[in-house]
Protein backbone atom coordinates (compact mmCIF):
# COMPACT_ATOMS: atom_id res chain seq x y z
CA UNK A 1 0.00 0.00 0.00
CA UNK A 2 1.43 3.11 -1.07
CA UNK A 3 0.04 6.37 1.21
CA UNK A 4 -0.46 9.90 -0.04
CA UNK A 5 -0.71 12.81 1.70
CA UNK A 6 -4.50 14.19 1.66
CA UNK A 7 -5.44 17.63 1.25
CA UNK A 8 -7.89 20.56 2.23
CA UNK A 9 -9.18 22.45 -0.99
CA UNK A 10 -9.98 26.29 -0.52
CA UNK A 11 -12.30 28.26 -2.64
CA UNK A 12 -9.56 29.18 -5.72
CA UNK A 13 -9.00 25.69 -6.74
CA UNK A 14 -6.02 24.73 -4.83
CA UNK A 15 -5.17 22.37 -1.96
CA UNK A 16 -2.95 22.21 0.89
CA UNK A 17 -2.02 19.00 2.50
CA UNK A 18 -2.95 18.35 6.31
CA UNK A 19 -1.86 15.89 9.08
CA UNK A 20 -4.64 14.51 10.38
CA UNK A 21 -5.88 13.08 7.48
CA UNK A 22 -4.18 10.47 4.73
CA UNK A 23 -5.64 8.68 1.57
CA UNK A 24 -4.59 5.26 1.18
CA UNK A 25 -4.16 4.16 -2.19
CA UNK A 26 -3.51 0.24 -3.58
CA UNK A 27 -1.03 -0.18 -5.32
CA UNK A 28 -1.24 -1.30 -8.81
CA UNK A 29 0.81 -3.56 -11.05
CA UNK A 30 0.00 -2.25 -14.33
CA UNK A 31 3.05 -0.24 -16.02
CA UNK A 32 1.10 1.80 -18.53
CA UNK A 33 -1.86 3.48 -18.72
CA UNK A 34 -4.05 5.81 -21.19
CA UNK A 35 -5.46 8.94 -19.88
CA UNK A 36 -8.84 10.76 -20.86
CA UNK A 37 -7.92 14.13 -22.59
CA UNK A 38 -8.84 17.33 -21.26
CA UNK A 39 -11.22 19.97 -22.31
CA UNK A 40 -10.41 23.05 -24.72
CA UNK A 41 -8.05 23.70 -27.29
CA UNK A 42 -4.16 23.27 -27.38
CA UNK A 43 -1.70 24.66 -29.56
CA UNK A 44 0.63 22.49 -31.64
CA UNK A 45 3.99 23.21 -30.39
CA UNK A 46 7.72 21.29 -30.20
CA UNK A 47 7.70 20.84 -26.78
CA UNK A 48 9.98 17.81 -26.37
CA UNK A 49 11.55 18.42 -22.84
CA UNK A 50 10.29 19.72 -19.18
CA UNK A 51 12.41 22.09 -19.99
CA UNK A 52 10.59 23.57 -22.85
CA UNK A 53 8.04 23.94 -20.91
CA UNK A 54 10.22 25.99 -17.97
CA UNK A 55 11.51 28.07 -20.62
CA UNK A 56 7.37 29.57 -22.16
CA UNK A 57 7.71 32.83 -21.17
CA UNK A 58 4.24 33.25 -20.00
CA UNK A 59 4.89 30.54 -16.90
CA UNK A 60 8.07 32.45 -16.11
CA UNK A 61 6.44 35.32 -15.88
CA UNK A 62 2.95 34.49 -14.89
CA UNK A 63 0.12 36.98 -13.44
CA UNK A 64 -1.09 35.34 -10.27
CA UNK A 65 -4.13 38.47 -10.09
CA UNK A 66 -4.39 37.84 -13.68
CA UNK A 67 -4.75 33.82 -13.41
CA UNK A 68 -7.08 34.46 -10.25
CA UNK A 69 -10.10 35.87 -12.61
CA UNK A 70 -9.30 33.09 -14.90
CA UNK A 71 -9.90 30.27 -12.56
CA UNK A 72 -6.61 29.57 -11.64
CA UNK A 73 -5.02 29.44 -15.54
CA UNK A 74 -2.62 31.75 -17.46
CA UNK A 75 -0.69 31.86 -20.32
CA UNK A 76 -1.16 29.21 -23.38
CA UNK A 77 -1.82 25.55 -23.19
CA UNK A 78 0.28 23.55 -25.26
CA UNK A 79 0.70 20.48 -26.62
CA UNK A 80 3.65 18.34 -25.00
CA UNK A 81 5.28 14.71 -26.29
CA UNK A 82 8.23 14.19 -23.66
CA UNK A 83 10.21 11.16 -25.10
CA UNK A 84 11.75 10.51 -21.03
CA UNK A 85 11.20 11.97 -17.76
CA UNK A 86 12.38 10.90 -14.11
CA UNK A 87 10.00 10.71 -10.96
CA UNK A 88 11.54 12.90 -8.53
CA UNK A 89 8.86 12.86 -6.09
CA UNK A 90 6.39 10.66 -5.60
CA UNK A 91 2.43 10.61 -6.02
CA UNK A 92 0.65 13.28 -3.66
CA UNK A 93 -3.37 14.92 -3.96
CA UNK A 94 -2.98 17.75 -6.06
CA UNK A 95 -6.82 18.02 -6.12
CA UNK A 96 -9.62 16.74 -3.99
CA UNK A 97 -12.84 17.17 -5.41
CA UNK A 98 -15.27 17.77 -2.74
CA UNK A 99 -18.00 15.19 -3.18
CA UNK A 100 -16.96 12.79 -6.73
CA UNK A 101 -13.37 11.24 -5.75
CA UNK A 102 -13.68 10.39 -9.72
CA UNK A 103 -12.93 13.99 -9.91
CA UNK A 104 -9.71 13.73 -7.64
CA UNK A 105 -6.22 15.21 -9.82
CA UNK A 106 -3.33 13.27 -8.55
CA UNK A 107 0.64 14.89 -9.01
CA UNK A 108 4.08 13.95 -9.39
CA UNK A 109 7.20 15.41 -9.58
CA UNK A 110 9.29 14.48 -12.59
CA UNK A 111 12.17 16.39 -14.26
CA UNK A 112 14.14 15.67 -17.23
CA UNK A 113 17.47 13.09 -16.46
CA UNK A 114 19.98 15.68 -16.60
CA UNK A 115 18.72 17.14 -13.64
CA UNK A 116 19.41 21.01 -12.69
CA UNK A 117 17.77 24.13 -13.56
CA UNK A 118 14.73 24.23 -15.72
CA UNK A 119 14.15 20.45 -15.53
CA UNK A 120 11.13 20.18 -13.22
CA UNK A 121 7.68 20.52 -13.23
CA UNK A 122 4.63 19.09 -11.34
CA UNK A 123 2.80 16.12 -13.47
CA UNK A 124 -0.94 16.27 -13.21
CA UNK A 125 -2.78 12.89 -13.57
CA UNK A 126 -7.04 12.09 -13.13
CA UNK A 127 -8.38 9.40 -11.08
CA UNK A 128 -8.21 6.98 -14.25
CA UNK A 129 -5.06 6.66 -13.77
CA UNK A 130 -4.47 3.89 -11.26
CA UNK A 131 -0.54 2.63 -11.57
CA UNK A 132 1.83 4.39 -8.70
CA UNK A 133 5.44 5.28 -10.05
CA UNK A 134 8.14 5.11 -7.81
CA UNK A 135 10.96 7.44 -7.20
CA UNK A 136 13.42 7.31 -10.26
CA UNK A 137 10.88 5.61 -12.54
CA UNK A 138 11.37 6.90 -16.27
CA UNK A 139 8.12 7.93 -18.05
CA UNK A 140 7.24 8.98 -22.27
CA UNK A 141 4.41 11.25 -21.62
CA UNK A 142 2.04 13.28 -23.59
CA UNK A 143 0.25 16.12 -22.69
CA UNK A 144 -0.65 19.51 -22.30
CA UNK A 145 1.19 22.16 -20.16
CA UNK A 146 -0.27 24.95 -18.51
CA UNK A 147 0.44 27.27 -15.27
CA UNK A 148 -2.16 27.07 -12.70
CA UNK A 149 -2.13 29.75 -10.10
CA UNK A 150 1.47 30.15 -11.33
CA UNK A 151 2.11 26.36 -10.83
CA UNK A 152 3.74 25.32 -14.30
CA UNK A 153 1.89 21.76 -14.53
CA UNK A 154 2.06 19.02 -17.36
CA UNK A 155 -1.58 17.29 -17.50
CA UNK A 156 -1.06 14.03 -18.76
CA UNK A 157 -2.98 12.49 -21.23
CA UNK A 158 -0.97 9.38 -22.06
CA UNK A 159 1.66 7.92 -20.18
CA UNK A 160 3.77 4.71 -20.76
CA UNK A 161 6.79 3.46 -17.99
CA UNK A 162 10.62 2.47 -20.15
CA UNK A 163 11.74 -0.28 -18.10
CA UNK A 164 15.18 0.44 -20.25
CA UNK A 165 16.36 3.60 -18.64
CA UNK A 166 17.97 3.96 -15.18
CA UNK A 167 19.69 6.98 -14.86
CA UNK A 168 18.91 8.87 -11.91
CA UNK A 169 18.06 12.52 -11.35
CA UNK A 170 20.87 14.22 -8.87
CA UNK A 171 19.75 17.09 -6.66
CA UNK A 172 21.37 20.52 -7.50
CA UNK A 173 22.71 22.46 -4.72
CA UNK A 174 20.92 25.90 -4.76
CA UNK A 175 21.35 28.51 -1.48
CA UNK A 176 18.24 29.23 0.47
CA UNK A 177 18.52 32.90 -0.84
CA UNK A 178 17.84 31.88 -4.49
CA UNK A 179 15.34 29.65 -4.54
CA UNK A 180 12.56 31.74 -1.93
CA UNK A 181 13.44 34.63 -4.58
CA UNK A 182 10.68 35.68 -6.42
CA UNK A 183 12.77 35.80 -9.79
CA UNK A 184 15.63 33.98 -9.35
CA UNK A 185 13.40 30.98 -7.62
CA UNK A 186 11.41 30.43 -10.63
CA UNK A 187 14.02 28.07 -12.62
CA UNK A 188 14.18 25.77 -9.51
CA UNK A 189 10.57 25.50 -9.56
CA UNK A 190 9.51 22.04 -9.89
CA UNK A 191 13.15 20.79 -9.47
CA UNK A 192 14.97 18.57 -7.42
CA UNK A 193 17.59 20.68 -5.37
CA UNK A 194 19.89 20.23 -2.48
CA UNK A 195 20.52 22.98 0.31
CA UNK A 196 23.34 22.96 2.54
CA UNK A 197 23.39 24.07 6.02
CA UNK A 198 20.49 26.02 6.61
CA UNK A 199 19.02 26.95 10.09
CA UNK A 200 15.70 26.80 10.55
CA UNK A 201 14.23 30.02 12.16
CA UNK A 202 11.07 29.26 12.89
CA UNK A 203 9.08 26.35 13.83
CA UNK A 204 6.21 24.99 11.50
CA UNK A 205 2.92 26.94 11.26
CA UNK A 206 -0.40 26.20 11.14
CA UNK A 207 0.03 24.69 7.91
CA UNK A 208 3.29 22.55 9.05
CA UNK A 209 5.81 25.16 7.18
CA UNK A 210 8.95 25.64 8.46
CA UNK A 211 11.28 28.52 7.51
CA UNK A 212 15.07 27.87 6.84
CA UNK A 213 17.56 31.00 7.27
CA UNK A 214 14.36 33.53 7.32
CA UNK A 215 13.71 33.21 3.94
CA UNK A 216 12.74 30.07 2.33
CA UNK A 217 9.55 27.73 3.87
CA UNK A 218 9.67 24.42 3.73
CA UNK A 219 6.52 22.85 2.80
CA UNK A 220 4.84 19.55 4.58
CA UNK A 221 3.31 17.72 1.07
CA UNK A 222 5.22 14.77 2.20
CA UNK A 223 6.06 12.88 5.57
CA UNK A 224 8.59 13.45 7.46
CA UNK A 225 9.56 14.58 11.12
CA UNK A 226 10.27 18.30 10.76
CA UNK A 227 13.57 19.31 12.60
CA UNK A 228 13.26 22.33 15.43
CA UNK A 229 13.79 25.83 15.62
CA UNK A 230 17.65 26.19 15.24
CA UNK A 231 18.80 23.01 13.88
CA UNK A 232 21.42 23.68 11.31
CA UNK A 233 20.17 21.22 8.36
CA UNK A 234 21.35 20.20 4.76
CA UNK A 235 17.86 19.16 2.51
CA UNK A 236 17.22 18.04 -0.53
CA UNK A 237 13.45 18.04 -1.95
CA UNK A 238 11.51 19.57 -4.72
CA UNK A 239 10.23 23.12 -5.04
CA UNK A 240 7.20 23.63 -5.31
CA UNK A 241 4.81 26.95 -5.69
CA UNK A 242 1.87 27.52 -3.79
CA UNK A 243 -0.14 30.30 -2.53
CA UNK A 244 1.76 32.76 -3.41
CA UNK A 245 5.55 31.25 -2.26
CA UNK A 246 8.57 28.88 -3.45
CA UNK A 247 8.61 26.19 -0.73
CA UNK A 248 10.78 23.39 -0.28
CA UNK A 249 9.47 19.48 -0.05
CA UNK A 250 11.74 16.94 1.36
CA UNK A 251 10.19 13.69 -0.12
CA UNK A 252 11.34 11.68 3.18
CA UNK A 253 13.22 11.27 6.85
CA UNK A 254 15.79 11.02 4.55
CA UNK A 255 16.11 13.97 2.89
CA UNK A 256 16.56 15.65 6.14
CA UNK A 257 20.28 15.54 7.85
CA UNK A 258 20.46 17.28 11.01
CA UNK A 259 23.91 18.81 11.68
CA UNK A 260 23.63 20.60 15.14
CA UNK A 261 22.01 23.30 16.29
CA UNK A 262 22.48 27.35 17.19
Amino acid sequence: MAVVAACTTHEDGRSHPTDDDALVMPQADAKAGTLGTTGGSASTSGIETIADIRKIPEYQNCDEAAAAVNNGFYGPELNAELGDVVVTAGRFVLYRHPSNPAQNLYGYFVADPGGGPDSGVVLSLDATQTTIFDVGTHLAVSGKSTSYFCNTQLRATAINQLDDQTEAVEPVAVSSQILADPALGEAYEGALVRLNRGTVTAAPNKFGEFQIDGVLFVGDLYAYQAPTKGDVVNITGVMNYSFGKRMLEPRSDADIEILGSR
